[in-house]
This record gives structure tokens, sequence and C-alpha cells, in this order.
């Protein structure tokens, strides 16, 4: 197995950039789980789930 050595780019003032890039993220990933979870809890059919997922530019959602 090869091993993949990532390098963290860093600001001008030295501090890395990873934490508000995480951050962003995450807040992102929870506000999907949130409207998927709602569309769930209200019957929302799957088709429908998956549709409005592939317009926020996910591919692929498992039924689980």
């Amino acid at each position: 197995m090869d091993t993949l050595k990532l390098r963290i780019p860093k600001l001008r003032s030295g501090n890395f950039l990873t934490d508000d890039v995480i951050e962003r993220y995450r807040r992102v990933e929870r506000a999907i789980v949130a409207a998927v979870s709602e569309m769930y809890r209200t019957g929302t059919s799957m088709r429908k789930v998956q549709r409005v997922a592939a317009a926020i530019g996910i591919e692929r959602l498992s039924k689980g």
C-alpha cells in the first residue's frame, strides 16, 4: 500500500488554515443532516429526498 503525504497550507502569519476550513464544512454537514432528518420525519419520499440532495450537490445518498 502506498503512503500519501499531505501538506497543510499555512497563512502568511504562520497559522494553519485547517481549523477554519474544517469548522465550515462541519456546519454544512450538520445542516444537511438536519434537513434530511426533517424530510424523513415528515414522511417525504426517498425520491424527493434524493432530488433535494442532488440539488445541493450530493450525488449519492444511501437509504439508510
